[in-house]
């Protein structure tokens, strides 16, 4: 999704974007993850694991992948926005 149609969706990403404008396509931890979605940090791991969830990065040095898991800021939205989890009340009225 462009960053016009995430705003559409969620105006309030608006308001960040405009004194940040690469937000979205940062990089969180787990834990900021969940806080955005608001997905336990174990049902995200369950996700990764599973399927179902948000897409994710787990990085590779010199061939090995490392413990630290990924995820970008507009994966995260889009997941919601695609599956359900957020949806624009006023448009249900």
């Amino acid at each position: 999704m462009t960053n016009d149609e995430l705003i559409g969706q969620l105006p309030h990403l608006a308001t960040i974007l405009c004194s940040n404008p690469t937000w979205l396509d940062c990089a969180v931890n787990a834990e900021e993850a969940s806080e955005i979605t608001g997905v336990s940090v174990d049902s995200l791991a369950r996700y990764r694991s599973r399927g179902g969830g948000p897409k994710f990065l787990r990085p590779h040095v010199h061939g090995y992948e490392l413990r630290i898991v990924r995820y970008f800021r507009r994966d995260l939205y889009e997941w919601l926005l695609t599956n359900g989890r957020i949806s624009n009340t006023f448009e249900n009225r």
